[in-house]
């Protein structure tokens, strides 16, 4: 067995004494091993420091995510309530949206049909409730590329109301013709004036050499809104004396329904490379003639008693 020296390490050969340092060796002493140097405390202070920098970054990154996790987007309609029984023929929209700051646009669908699309707060909108029956309200959050964020669906009963009259399959009265027609005078007003700002807005849009998603949204909700004006004034039953108003009203909403479907297909075309420009002519003739017999229109309803 080699026997080393305590002190320097170095082999004695079996000596009792060191012949490298003179040391007392005892024949039982254990091999030598070096000490292991310790760290300074300089050097113990910056790993700590190290490590609390490293803790810091981790907490820098985990945070931020653990609170956009817990921010989610919600949709919930606030109004109508669930199986609510609207007796007017509009339907008033409420919805709260929380996490708002990705959020691009907010769809109302009724029946799976987009009836309105909004941009900003407060999420509220009024949109034609339908035909008597049940329907599928929905509201769905989109961000700014069109990709749902949530949703929240409830359904509702239209009933007959006061200006859901000739149901029976009778006439109105004249003043019940009035009021109902009134009512959907403001509508068509509405609608043209969305729809001119649609066309403004596409036309803007043009150069960027793509309609945005929340536009051709926007642009589609408007056709289906005029698509419903045009069945629920056809639905009208006018007295005798109110024939001649309910035929003008209906052609002007007509009008109406195909400058919509004009945006919406010229949109489409102009994103998808085909001739958008066809598409968009299809609704200028319907819009040189609506804003020709549209201030003559309300003047004679203003004429014969209706409050437009």
């Amino acid at each position: 067995m080699n026997i080393f020296c305590p002190n320097c390490g170095k082999e004695t050969g079996g000596s009792r004494f060191c012949p490298n340092c003179g040391v007392q060796v005892s024949q039982q002493a254990a091999p030598y091993v070096p000490a292991t140097p310790q760290p300074s405390k300089h050097t113990a202070l910056w790993i700590l420091v190290a490590l609390l920098a490293l803790l810091i970054v981790a907490a820098a990154i985990v945070v931020p995510l653990l609170l956009l996790r817990g921010e989610e987007t919600r949709v919930n309609i606030t109004s109508p309530v669930q199986s609510q029984k609207i007796s007017s023929a509009e339907l008033e929209v409420s919805i709260n949206v929380t996490n708002q700051g990705g959020v691009g646009w907010v769809a109302i669908y009724v029946d799976g049909v987009i009836q309105d699309s909004i941009k900003e707060f407060p999420f509220e909108a009024s949109i034609p409730a339908g035909e008597p029956g049940m329907h599928g309200l929905k509201a769905t959050a989109y961000d700014g590329n069109g990709k749902m964020l949530a949703e929240d669906k409830m359904s509702y009963w239209k009933v007959a109301g006061k200006t859901d009259n000739g149901q029976d399959g009778t006439d109105q009265t004249t003043e019940q013709y009035k009021q109902a027609v009134a009512a959907q005078v403001n509508e068509a007003n509405i609608l043209d004036t969305r729809v001119r700002n649609a066309a403004n807005q596409i036309n803007s849009e043009l150069s960027k050499k793509y309609v945005s998603v929340s536009l051709v949204s926007d642009v589609q909700a408007l056709y289906n809104r005029t698509v419903s004006l045009v069945s629920t004034v056809q639905g009208l039953r006018p007295p005798a004396d109110m024939v001649d108003i309910q035929a003008q009203f209906v052609q002007l909403c007509r009008y109406l329904q195909t400058r919509a479907d004009a945006l919406v297909k010229g949109a489409t075309a102009f994103n998808s490379g085909g001739d958008y420009m066809t598409e968009f002519d299809k609704g200028a003739d319907a819009k040189s003639t609506f804003e020709k017999n549209w201030p003559v229109f309300l003047n004679t309803c203003r004429a014969r008693g209706i409050t437009v």
